[in-house]
This record gives C-alpha cells, structure tokens and sequence, in this order.
C-alpha cells in the first residue's frame, strides 16, 4: 500500500472523536491483508465504472 495513502487514513481516523488507540494493530492487520486491497479495488472500479456510466447517460 501507498504510504502516503496510509497515513491519510490513519489521520481521519485519529480525528474521529471515537478514536480507540487499542484499535490501531488490528485496523493495521485488516489494511495490510491482500483480501481488503483485493476488495478496495473491486470497490473502487465499479465506483469508476457507474460514475463513466452516469456521465455518458447525461451527455
């Protein structure tokens, strides 16, 4: 994963007034494993694929 990316994500989280510091080793975990990137994509592409959609509805 981005580093950078990362360290958005963990900045919107330790924002979050309901911020658990004890949380952090297994959101880590969760955003490390290959499933969770796997799905991310699958999650974004098809954002992409009906945002296309929508703007060739509306040409």
């Amino acid at each position: 994963p981005n580093l950078e990316r990362m360290q958005k994500i963990g900045a919107m989280i330790i924002e979050s007034s309901r911020f658990d510091l004890e949380s952090v080793p297994k959101m880590l975990e969760l955003l490390l494993k290959q499933e969770t990137q796997r799905l991310g994509q699958q999650i974004a592409s098809e954002i992409a694929r009906r945002m296309f959609r929508l703007s060739e509805n509306h040409s």
